[in-house]
């Protein structure tokens, strides 16, 4: 199966090997620079017309995917805690498609007046990597696949996991405190939509150094911009799953910009690390302040 990726003789432009035919022309673009879903990693040099329909799945969704990574083991968690909660509900005796609420709430999904009243804060954390049914698993593990492993690979390994998992708490914070009392909540929706917001971080705390990029660079910024716009503009079915979606594009946008290190040190980028955060601080502050005065 032939595909453009594989056009990377030595002769050829890396511009346009990288897609960037807008790319100032005395310029060129840093190969230590790991831009989220641009210029990933490599695939591996083999002959296009022998790869399997799997190998060329990974190398157009997501090649830098890779077994001893963060991302494999948030899928592998995330499957190995649908299982059990299968099993809670079923006893492998009936259809895995859906988890009933009971077991939900006794595997630790996130229930607003169970945390405000009897002080349950480990909902905030568990209900992360719960799905409420086999389709719901399916649609976050893909997408974890895809974007997880992008930012993976721009970030590294702590610094994806910190954003990560702030992303999530923030978002099932946010969630708990505005959601309704007796909503029932579960998945990962929150993580997956700050990480989506910690690109449009890469692209705040790395702009000087993306001017190589040119108009490239604004472009793609407002791609992203509408992709959450969207997002927001078809919520989920429930308050609480559209408050978390909220919070967790809050919590990722500030993380990206606080946690990160720069790809140049100079007056913007420390600048916009100390905004960056100030408000995530202020923002888990707000919602800790705004839980304790909902109780």
């Amino acid at each position: 199966m032939a595909n453009i990726h594989r056009l990377n003789d030595d002769g050829f432009d890396r511009r346009l090997r990288l897609g960037f035919s807008n790319l100032n022309q005395n310029q060129v673009l840093d190969p230590n620079l790991k831009i989220p879903f641009v210029n990933q990693a490599p695939p591996e040099e083999q002959d296009p017309r022998k790869e399997s329909f799997w190998q060329m799945l990974k190398i157009n969704l997501c090649p830098s995917f890779k077994i001893n990574s963060i991302t494999f083991s948030i899928l592998a968690i995330n499957a190995f805690i649908f299982i059990l909660e299968c099993y809670q509900t079923t006893g492998f005796s009936q259809s895995l498609l859906e988890i009933n609420q009971k077991s939900l709430i006794d595997m630790g999904a996130i229930v607003p007046i169970d945390i405000k009243l009897k002080g349950q804060y480990y909902r905030i954390l568990f209900a992360m990597f719960m799905h409420a049914s086999f389709l719901h698993l399916l649609f976050n593990q893909f997408s974890l696949f895809i974007i997880l492993s992008a930012i993976e690979y721009s970030y590294g390994l702590l610094y994806t996991s910190i954003i990560y998992l702030l992303s999530g708490i923030g978002g099932n914070m946010l969630a708990t405190n505005f959601g309704y009392d007796y909503d029932i909540f579960v998945g990962c929706s929150g993580a997956v939509t700050g990480l989506l917001a910690c690109v449009l971080s890469y692209f705040i705390l790395n702009w000087n150094k993306l001017e190589v990029l040119g108009p490239m660079r604004e472009y793609i910024l407002c791609i992203f911009i509408l992709f959450m716009l969207l997002a927001f503009l078809f919520p989920g079915s429930t308050s609480i799953s559209t408050y978390a979606n909220l919070g967790g594009f809050l919590a990722g946008l500030f993380s990206g910009l606080a946690v990160p290190e720069p790809a140049q040190q100079g007056s913007y980028e420390k600048y916009s690390k100390i905004i960056g955060w100030v408000l995530l601080v202020t923002f888990f502050v707000t919602i800790i302040l705004s839980f304790y005065i909902h109780q």
